[in-house]
């Protein structure tokens, strides 16, 4: 894998920037989470990756609040949720290219322009399934016929190549992780237009599905 690694840098022209970080995520820590999480009672959780099954009947014993999530990116797809039962909707995608959001505009604009089949998942830049922008890093992982490492090895793996395309300005090799709903995002704007687009889409699907 490292080997394979060296010959992305060498046929991508990335030179080597190696990434410094101070903790590595594992299911250990994970676990860790959940249980201070649920302990202190937290109003709100939202899982983000695997499937939350093992959380939501503690956190609905508790009180807490139950979620709907992935896909969601408009007012449809809220009102969607909350008729299946949630007391909310966890929107991802489309506040990432919010721009007051924090990622490059490079990394923005692929978003944008991606369909909703430019968004693949992939277990080679974690070791977990991903949904990402497909690109040629990706593709080279796949092709090489290479086994993802168990996650949190195949993210180390993957933080210097990452970083260091970055640090190269090729935006288009890294890691830009996103939903299916980019395909229902059409330009960058204010978070507070987004937002505000949400909530009046969904008061508009939930009027619609009174007359039902």
């Amino acid at each position: 894998h490292w080997a394979f690694l060296e010959e992305l840098h060498t046929r991508f022209g990335i030179p080597e920037n190696p990434f410094q970080q101070d903790h590595v995520i594992s299911a250990e820590l994970i676990k860790s989470q959940i249980e201070v999480t649920l302990n202190n009672r937290v109003p709100v959780f939202a899982a983000g990756l695997g499937d939350p099954a093992i959380v939501v009947p503690q956190a609905r014993e508790i009180g807490m609040t139950v979620m709907g999530l992935c896909g969601i990116s408009d007012g449809r797809g809220v009102a969607a949720a909350l008729a299946l039962g949630a007391q909310g909707a966890w929107i991802g995608t489309a506040f990432l290219v919010a721009d007051e959001g924090g990622l490059p505009d490079a990394l923005k604009d692929q978003i944008v322009d991606a369909s909703t089949g430019d968004m693949r998942v992939s277990p080679y830049w974690t070791g977990k399934t991903v949904r990402a922008v497909n690109n040629d890093v990706a593709k080279a992982w796949e092709e090489s016929g290479l086994p993802p490492l168990p996650t949190p090895h195949q993210r180390v793996l993957m933080e210097d190549f990452k970083e260091a395309a970055m640090a190269a300005g090729r935006f288009e090799l890294t890691m830009n992780a996103g939903g299916q709903g980019a395909g229902m995002i059409h330009r960058r704007r204010p978070a507070a237009e987004i937002f505000a687009d949400l909530v009046e889409g969904t008061r508009e699907a939930l009027d619609r599905l009174k007359g039902i």
